[in-house]
């Protein structure tokens, strides 16, 4: 079973300040882009193993089975953001399927990609029309959407063992009007106090 550890599934988030979201995301992005820096500088995209190009070769092709063919038969794909953690091919192919079956007109490119022993980073941009519903998100009404994420990739035996994705999940709430941007001011009815 696919386990959903996100508190607000399908349901529109109360507006928080964005010290409330950084706190609340565990700052899981600082803490990716530090994994991302720490890695060796000789390690670059031309160095990548098989599997990884393919794992991005088969995002980039939207296409579920691909994607899912490159890891374990029990690999996991961890999304922080939303707190969904996909256990085994089945519940991953899942879980893709239904993050394609959210958005039309979708695009997604691969800006940074190295990988270090057994272990991988991809930077990613994912582009569409939000028109379905993911965790933690009200139903798309075909808002365009940018988000932006990195993925850390554990290898084991020549397959993806696991996945684990940040994004910027305050940047999707602003995209849909769920939270002000930055430099707005809040009144105190808009924003709760912590």
């Amino acid at each position: 079973m696919i386990e959903d550890h996100s508190k607000t599934q399908g349901a529109l988030p109360a507006p928080r300040s964005r010290r409330a979201v950084v706190r609340a995301t565990g700052g899981g992005l600082a803490i990716a882009a530090t994994a991302l820096l720490a890695r060796p500088a000789a390690a670059q995209s031309g160095d990548l193993p098989e599997v990884v190009t393919e794992f991005l070769a088969a995002w980039e092709a939207f296409d579920p089975d691909r994607i899912t063919a490159t890891f374990a038969e029990d690999g996991v794909r961890e999304d922080i953001t939303a707190g969904v953690i996909a256990r085994g091919c089945a519940e991953v192919l899942q879980t893709v399927t239904n993050f394609f079956a959210a958005f039309e007109g979708a695009a997604v490119e691969h800006p940074v990609a190295f990988a270090a022993g057994d272990q991988a980073v991809e930077s990613w941009v994912f582009t569409g029309r939000y028109t379905g519903t993911l965790p933690g998100l009200p139903p798309g009404a075909g808002e365009d959407l940018s988000i932006r994420g990195l993925t850390l990739i554990d290898l084991a035996g020549g397959l993806i063992q696991q996945t684990t994705d940040y994004y910027d999940h305050y940047g999707i709430l602003v995209q849909l009007g769920a939270e002000p941007p930055l430099g707005t001011i809040a009144t105190p009815e808009a924003t709760p106090a912590d």
